[in-house]
């Protein structure tokens, strides 16, 4: 009776962890192996910085989101940013001395910067202070304040999928150490 408990038990975990759990949970995006989550919390860009870089998933520290590929923004923008009002930060930024408008442009994770989906007119480095990336509900990118409107974030959590199948794997191992004892 105590092994089918113990089984059962594994068993319910290892599914939550593999399916995840209902609304506000991060989202997983296969093309990537990363998870992302959007913070409602409304913060300056830096203030996001610091509280995306605080928060973890799964054991593994996030990151403002770095959005490298056309197919990336779109999955942001189809699973956490469509319906929201206003835009998120990213983790795009323009380190002091940066030729304005669009030079420059660097990841908060030092990734290379090869992929823009920057809105119409933009960057324009409007009042000579944007420096920072927030991006759409319609998934097009703007330059913004730093220090300026505070607004949501979205973290992105480089779990890749490998640390799913690693720890299912160590349930099942648990699992056949427990019937042996039994």
């Amino acid at each position: 009776m105590r092994t089918q408990t113990v089984v059962s038990l594994c068993a319910l975990i290892v599914i939550c962890f593999l399916v995840g759990t209902a609304d506000g949970q991060p989202v997983y995006f296969a093309a990537t192996g990363h998870y992302y989550e959007r913070v409602d919390e409304e913060l300056t860009w830096e203030e996001a910085k610091v509280a995306a870089e605080l928060c973890s998933y799964l054991g593994v520290s996030g990151h403002l989101v770095t959005i490298t590929s056309q197919a990336e923004n779109d999955f942001l923008t189809d699973n956490l940013l469509l319906g929201l009002g206003n835009p998120c930060y990213c983790g795009g930024y323009q380190p002091p001395d940066s030729l304005e408008p669009d030079g420059g442009w660097t990841w908060v994770t030092g990734e290379p910067w090869e992929f823009a989906n920057w809105a119409a007119g933009e960057p324009n480095d409007w009042a000579n202070d944007e420096d920072c990336l927030e991006v759409k509900p319609d998934g097009s990118w703007n330059d913004a304040q730093i220090s300026g409107t505070p607004r949501a974030y979205i973290v992105e959590y480089p779990v890749p999928e490998p640390a799913t199948l690693s720890l299912a794997l160590a349930a099942l191992g648990a699992l056949g150490l427990l019937r042996k004892r039994d």
